[in-house]
């Protein structure tokens, strides 16, 4: 559509030259004849502007869509180390600004280089079939606004990575404020809170100031050139008019032409900040799609819950970085029907023993398997996790109801699993007397609920999972004494198959337990 808006445009440059000849008397056509040949092709330039309008945003959101629900799943199944080591907000200002960016360039340049390209040789030809002089020099001055766009491209770039950079700053940390309102509050830093923005604000509008001043600097001097040829054809029109060695429709194709000539080099060379801007938002695009994916572990068949039999760790040592290894060599034994608590002062690697199991980290050396009933031993990687329930130390909980919050654990679970959970959970006497009942919904971070009734909620939506292996990360902190042996003693009684994993510092849950592993300085022992 836009190679045929180019025609249309060069088109018209030609028709008008005959219509003010026709007038004119300098040629025999028909003015009416001509005066409708120019309606048509004003109409049909106005019916594909709009088509083409119409397309372009659609292709423009379903590229958009295609491009962040791409990146998301490689997010997802990305490496959980590295995906890490990005900011959550800056990882949103990606997904949204910088796909933004890329998507702009493919809907927006690549289809108008096409009508330029479509424009320039149709405008040329026509322009040199009228005078072989101005149609040279107005296609001499096209170079010259490429070069100028070019000389200003690096520094461009460096803006541009540096305005994003700052703009994921600014974003992270309103996030982080937002989320962590309650601590603002609590230690009376709203104003220091609002100063650190202004501050990141400040500098980010600087670098957008200096970004902005480039281009209009970079706009100017091609405009200049656009203007000059303009003159120029205005001057040469006037002289050879005067000479009587061109008509008057000649000279107002002329003008028109020479705009549609350098027109196309205008918008090649105003294309280069936009491209220089989508390239460098395309190179933080590629460092997510760059991140390894999670190994399988050579994991790749269906697993059978009820086939596992127990957990095994060999030797296992693990760090995060450096040489300093938060686990040392550890081996332990765990089989399905077990109860054990895993115990020691924070920082000596009960998380980071959870986060080997999960599969969101692997050993630096050693072996971690989960054996089966045949005896075959599976590698703990992603595909394992099916066979794991997980309750988290953080309450953490998505927009919406608590029914659709519980289906986290189980896609497909009916209405009577979902209160048999709760009520496992001792969850389902304050859930039943909401107003919405399961269908109640849970504003962000759970907002509306108690810590100690959130912490019920994810140990339901563990336990509806029935997976034959149940970690649970300081799961009862929350919870009042009362509270916390009803529900260990209900996951005892319902966990006769199920190996139960505690990482707790609480002394009732050793009660419930038939073994206690201590970690100590990377080092695991039984203690009971």
């Amino acid at each position: 559509m836009g190679a045929v808006l180019s025609a249309a445009g060069v088109s018209f440059a030609l028709i008008s030259q005959r219509l003010i000849d026709a007038a004119t008397g300098a040629n025999d056509a028909s003015v009416t004849y001509m005066a409708v040949i120019m309606g048509a092709v004003i109409i049909l330039q106005v019916g594909l502007q709009a088509l083409n309008s119409a397309a372009s945003a659609r292709t423009t959101e379903d590229i958009r869509n295609t491009m962040r629900s791409g990146l998301l799943k490689k997010l997802i199944k990305a490496d959980w180390l590295q995906l890490s080591a990005y900011h959550s907000g800056d990882v949103v200002t990606r997904l949204t600004s910088d796909v933004s960016g890329v998507v702009g360039s493919l809907t927006g340049i690549l289809p108008s280089l096409v009508a330029l390209v479509m424009q320039l040789i149709l405008a040329f030809s026509l322009l040199l079939y009228f005078d072989t002089v101005l149609a040279l020099f107005a296609l001499a001055l096209g170079p010259l606004f490429i070069l100028i766009s070019r000389i200003f491209a690096p520094r461009l770039k460096k803006y541009h990575i540096r305005t994003q950079e700052l703009e994921s700053g600014s974003r992270s940390f309103m996030q982080e404020v937002v989320q962590n309102i309650s601590i603002v509050k609590a230690f009376a830093i709203e104003d220091s809170s609002a100063g650190r923005l202004e501050g990141l604000q400040k500098e980010h509008r600087e670098w957008i100031v200096k970004r902005n001043w480039l281009s209009i600097f970079t706009n100017a001097s091609i405009a200049s050139g656009f203007w000059a040829g303009y003159f120029l054809a205005f001057i040469w029109g006037s002289y050879r008019l005067s000479q009587g060695l061109m008509t008057f429709g000649v000279v107002v194709a002329f003008i028109q032409l020479v705009g549609q000539i350098q027109r196309p080099f205008i918008g090649l060379a105003r294309t280069v900040p936009r491209v220089v801007s989508s390239l460098a938002s395309a190179g933080r695009l590629m460092e997510i799609d760059m991140m390894a994916a999670e190994a399988d572990g050579g994991v790749k068949s269906a697993l059978d819950g009820s086939d596992a039999e127990a957990l095994v760790a060999r030797d296992i040592t693990c760090g995060y970085s450096g040489d300093k290894k938060v686990l040392k060599n550890i081996s332990f034994k765990a089989s399905c029907g077990e109860i054990v608590a895993v115990t020691g002062t924070s920082g000596e690697g009960k998380t980071t023993l959870l986060r080997l199991l999960l599969a969101l980290m692997t050993p630096d050396s050693g072996e971690l398997k989960i054996v089966t009933a045949g005896g075959r031993e599976l590698d703990i990687c992603k595909n394992t996790r099916k066979l794991i329930s997980f309750v988290p130390q953080t309450n953490i909980t998505f927009t919406g109801t608590i029914a659709q919050n519980l289906r986290i654990g189980k896609e497909d679970a009916s209405g009577e699993e979902l209160e048999e959970a709760l009520k496992d959970a001792c969850a389902w006497t304050f859930v039943k007397d909401l107003p919405g009942g399961m269908d109640t919904r849970i504003g962000e971070k759970g907002y509306g609920l108690s810590e100690g009734q959130l912490q019920r909620l994810a140990i339901a939506r563990a336990l509806l999972r029935h997976a034959p292996i149940l970690l649970l990360d300081e799961a009862t902190s929350a919870l009042d004494p009362h509270t916390e042996s009803m529900i260990l003693q209900n996951i005892k009684n319902s966990s006769s198959r199920r190996l139960c994993l505690f990482v707790s510092h609480r002394p009732v849950v050793k009660d419930y337990c038939d073994r206690v592993i201590r970690i100590d300085s990377g080092s695991m022992a039984d203690i009971t």
